[in-house]
């Protein structure tokens, strides 16, 4: 079964948003055992952001034009991480 955000959204239920800490190149944050981070290179427009675990890119996303919008991006990656790792039995008794 696959859970539908939108449905627990309507009850009050979401994934919680990653708390990002800027610096000047980059972006991190560390959560729940997952290290996203979005840093750009010489070009201001062109932002790289991954999914780490320990030390291993698990994940690297496709670059974005702009900080927000690879940290965006990173958050919709964490989203989907968190809800598939939910079961349906998990999702039914949230909704009750």
């Amino acid at each position: 079964m696959t859970i539908d955000a939108d449905a627990l959204a309507r009850l009050g239920l979401r994934v919680k948003p990653l708390e990002w800490e800027d610096q000047s190149r980059g972006s991190y944050v560390w959560q729940d055992g997952l290290h996203y981070y979005a840093e750009c290179g010489d070009d201001p427009e062109d932002w790289y952001w991954s999914c780490m675990i320990g030390n291993d890119d698990v994940f690297a996303g496709e670059n974005q034009t702009t900080r927000e919008a690879a940290k965006a991006a990173a958050q919709a990656d964490y989203e989907a991480r968190i809800l598939a790792a939910l079961t349906a039995y998990e999702a039914t008794e949230a909704c009750k």
